[in-house]
């Protein structure tokens, strides 16, 4: 803070400069978003952001080569330049945090300062415009001369300028899918976000969907609002032998059936067979008199089964929440016989250079869906965006050690 008091003249000049120019950018990037609102980056694709991309570097080192003590150049490199650049990056950091992206808000402000869409709206895009030719000077600046005590700032630096740029101009090359898979049907197309067809260089059949499910709770109706008695404290999962006690309510589970169908006389009898759910036999004591029998979990082929403790309230098991689910695909590529294998939520397949997610499923069928929905996701400028970072990486640890060797030479 001191620091920032004891300024000069010249310095305070900058930083008004900075922020000034900084504020003209907004403006102009606001007035350019209402006056032009198809105008965004992803306009730009292949080959013309590859074109861009080599001609803003060539521009860059050109106008550094040719004017690098011009005080344009000189002042794009100075401190101050470089921290309102971070701090206005950062501001838009922390909205990105705090308000909802969307294609579409109702929010009208957000609307009009792009907002809802920060990383394509124009107002940061020329924020970021600006913190890359910083960054891109300052390198330069380190690099021209080059000199071997630079090497671990050279590659922090250039590996963030390289990862932003990559990042911000593949943006518009990114093809994101989804594939409809029925069973037992060979498919080879994709839809993308605007609904069109998609061919791809693969095809999948639809093998089998599995899932895992964590056991049901059991929760606390009040019939008279119609509602669950909300707190974390009044739900518990029905597992054998469990027991909780929910406002002066003991409930025990002396049974948990993980697939069941319901029989005669609501009694819950063990079944895997296609539509059965999830059945608990309770003993409830209230007040030193004891209720008990099954309750059942509603899915499309069953209704819900609840106990009834009183007047106001009844006891309820609720539909098992999914662990993990997850699909067995027969994949078809034209490098020889089909393979199957298996996409997982959190374990995507890698084919022919797209990435494939486990994405959703017919969750009124549940374990039983007759289709999945997997996620087809392909991004060319993402080995050199992962590129950029190692560099960032590698400049770090360099700088890291060598400030050990320092400390040893110096003792």
């Amino acid at each position: 803070m001191s620091n920032l008091l004891n300024l000069s003249p010249k310095q305070l000049y900058n930083y008004k400069v900075a922020l000034v120019v900084h504020i003209a950018l907004l403006l102009l990037g606001v007035i350019l978003q209402n006056l032009f609102p198809r105008l965004t980056l992803t306009a730009i694709k292949y080959p013309f952001n590859v074109y861009f991309g080599l001609g803003y570097f060539n521009l860059l080192l050109i106008s550094f080569l040719l004017f690098r003590k011009s005080k344009v150049v000189v002042w794009f490199c100075s401190i101050p330049a470089s921290i309102v650049s971070i701090l206005f990056v950062l501001f838009y950091t922390i909205l990105l945090g705090f308000i909802p992206q969307t294609e579409v808000s109702n929010n009208k402000v957000y609307t009009f300062l792009g907002l809802h869409q920060i990383t394509q709206s124009i107002p940061f895009l020329l924020v970021m415009f600006f913190f890359l030719t910083a960054l891109g000077f300052v390198t330069l600046k380190r690099t021209i001369p080059f000199k071997k005590s630079n090497i671990g700032f050279l590659m922090n630096h250039f590996g963030l300028w390289l990862a932003l740029l990559a990042g911000g101009l593949g943006s518009s090359d990114l093809q994101r899918l989804k594939m409809y898979l029925p069973y037992s049907e060979v498919v080879f197309t994709a839809q993308n976000q605007n609904d069109e067809t998609i061919e791809l260089p693969f095809a999948f059949e639809l093998q089998k969907f599995k899932m895992e499910v964590f056991p049901s709770n059991i929760a606390l109706f009040d019939k008279q609002k119609g509602e669950f008695i909300p707190s974390a404290d009044n739900f518990f999962e029905a597992k054998t032998g469990n027991h909780q006690k929910i406002l002066n309510f003991n409930i025990q589970v002396t049974q948990y059936l993980p697939e069941a169908f319901k029989g005669e006389d609501n009694v819950y009898l063990t079944s895997n067979e296609i539509g059965s759910t999830t059945a608990s036999y309770v003993k409830v004591i209230i007040d030193g008199a004891i209720k008990e029998g099954w309750i059942g979990a509603k899915n499309k082929y069953q209704n819900v089964q609840t106990l009834d403790l009183n007047n106001q309230y009844a006891l309820a098991l609720l539909p098992p929440e999914p662990k993990r689910f997850a699909s067995e695909l027969k994949v078809y590529t034209d490098n020889g016989d089909p393979e199957i294998m298996e996409v997982d939520v959190n374990h995507p397949l890698s084919i022919k250079g797209w990435e494939v997610y486990q994405f959703s499923y017919n969750d009124k069928l549940g374990k039983w869906s007759n289709y999945s929905i997997v996620e087809i996701v392909k991004d060319p400028w993402l080995p050199i965006v992962y590129f950029g970072l190692f560099l960032m990486i590698l400049g770090a640890f360099y700088l890291i050690w060598k400030g050990k060797d320092q400390k040893i030479i110096k003792q």
